[in-house]
């Protein structure tokens, strides 16, 4: 019998992820192996590990750099194809671990079927066949069930997305060897996303069939694809700070979205004011704390400060309304909130500058602006951070959609202009004796990076922990005490 831990690490986390392992393989392991899922290797933010590993550790990676990084500690490479390694006691991992999949080796797999079975399966993305049997369809991919069929493992691993999320099957048996071959499919969270992020098992020579109930998701009958693949449960989970980015899926209703107003679960105690168009509310998961984490000789605020304009109707963008964007009452109301905050730090916390922030695609469930307040000593240094953070982006995660920033200091100017009446982009506002533009066209298919801004403006506050809103949580209680400071702060600004 050979036991195996699998874990699904924060890359911000990963030191103490490790020291976690090394704990686990002296109390229950040995372990013939670690896997860590998801690509904690391939973040803006890995560095790697600096303690000894007391076992053979496995990190699923994209990259094709270094794949034995230290003593036990390895990288599987695996960017276009399957690749099966084989362990000292015999058993096989075959992984499968970049977001990207090659057609050309998909078609090979459907026509020829060359590929042995293995004993583990790492994957990024989930099977399409289980995927879609809980209306998650976004975290599944045609190809990874090509690759279940033919491989056939005794337990396969994915996450599906950058959090991941836990879902396990029962195992399951195949019908042409039905008292021969099992399968069991686990996805895990992140570490440090509330879900559980770790697993441990162990494996046998032979299987026993005893206990092998589970449905076959992969003989049943296809399911009728739906036309769309959002869920309100869904929709209801997903923070504020955080829009899926998806396809034209599902249309939300205003009842089940998490920005709506008309929402019975909308939190109130959050909002700060509510206008004729948009509201404004406190953002969950602040990257800014209150009363510090800003550095320097700034005068501290006693509130976060980071919050978001929202539209009360429920829109993805203006652009779905209006071909003239910026003509809009909606629009000029937004603009008008923007400025009357500008008037109010520049008044009453002179030593800010405020940096508003969009990402704004026809497919979003609901369009929003974010803000928050950056130190005047460090905003000078944004467009050099948007800059490093923007060619990491284009160089190192090719996944990823390439972004090319344009600067504006004109709002009417038609380049600026055509980019908001005409295209999916990105957009930073920051103010100052003028606003500044900083705006990025979308025009492909490619993934976003939905934590793009807050990668940049963590970076520039020198909080590099704070770009996952998870780990930025506030209670009930706090939530209440931030908003209700944000709203006499800007309500007294108005009036000076």
């Amino acid at each position: 019998m050979s036991k195996f831990l699998v874990l699904n690490p924060n890359p911000e986390d990963l030191e103490s992820v490790l020291a976690k392992a090394n704990l686990q393989n002296s109390k229950n392991g040995p372990f013939e192996a670690v896997l860590l899922l998801g690509n904690p290797s391939n973040s803006n933010d890995w560095k790697a590990p600096t303690i000894d590993i007391t076992q053979p550790t496995y990190v699923a990676s994209d990259s094709t750099e270094l794949s034995d990084i230290k003593e036990n500690f390895h990288r599987l490479n695996s960017t276009s194809c399957l690749k099966i390694l084989t362990l000292k006691c015999g058993f096989t991992i075959g992984y499968l671990t970049s977001h990207v999949i090659d057609v050309a080796l998909h078609n090979e797999i459907l026509t020829n079927k060359h590929l042995p079975s293995v004993d583990i399966l790492v994957t990024y993305h989930w099977p399409e066949a289980i995927s879609s049997s809980q209306k998650l369809s976004l975290v599944g991919n045609s190809f990874i069930d090509s690759v279940v069929k033919v491989a056939r493992p005794r337990y396969h691993f994915a996450v599906g997305s950058e959090r991941g999320r836990f879902f396990e099957t029962d195992s399951f048996s195949w019908k042409d060897e039905p008292n021969h071959s099992s399968t069991r499919f686990i996805s895990l969270g992140q570490n440090g996303s509330g879900d559980k992020w770790f697993y441990a098992f162990a494996l046998n020579e032979i299987d026993s069939m005893e206990n092998v109930k589970g449905v076959n998701f992969f003989e049943q009958q296809p399911m009728k694809q739906l036309e769309n693949d959002s869920t309100p449960s869904q929709s209801l989970k997903r923070p504020a700070t955080e829009e899926l980015d998806r396809p034209v899926a599902k249309k939300v209703q205003p009842s089940q979205c998490f920005f709506c107003l008309s929402n019975p679960k909308c939190e109130t105690h959050m909002i700060i004011s509510v206008g004729q168009n948009c509201y404004m509310t406190i953002a969950k998961g602040p990257l800014t704390r209150p009363g510090g984490g800003r550095g320097g000789n700034t005068a501290p605020l006693d509130f976060s400060g980071h919050a978001i304009i929202i539209p009360i109707e429920h829109i993805p963008s203006i652009r779905s309304i209006s071909t003239s964007v910026m003509d809009t009452p909606l629009y000029q109301e937004i603009i008008k909130y923007q400025d009357s905050l500008i008037a109010t730090f520049s008044q009453k916390a002179p030593d800010y500058r405020l940096v508003f922030f969009e990402i704004n695609k026809l497919s979003n469930v609901h369009q929003h602006t974010q803000f928050l307040p950056v130190p005047l000593h460090a905003i000078g240094s944004f467009e050099d951070v948007l800059e490093e953070k923007t060619k990491m982006n284009n160089e190192k995660f090719v996944r990823n959609q390439s972004l090319t920033f344009q600067k504006f200091t004109n709002p009417a100017d038609e380049r600026l202009v055509s980019i908001l009446n005409g295209s999916d982009h990105i957009i930073f506002t920051v103010s100052g004796e003028r606003k500044t533009y900083y705006v990025a066209k979308l025009v492909d298919d490619k993934p976003v990076d939905l934590q793009f801004p807050r990668r940049v403006l963590a970076s520039i506050l020198r909080s590099p922990k704070r770009v996952y809103w998870e780990k930025c949580r506030q209670s009930k209680e706090q939530e209440v005490n931030d908003c209700e400071t944000f709203k006499r702060f800007y309500q007294e600004g108005k009036l000076e």
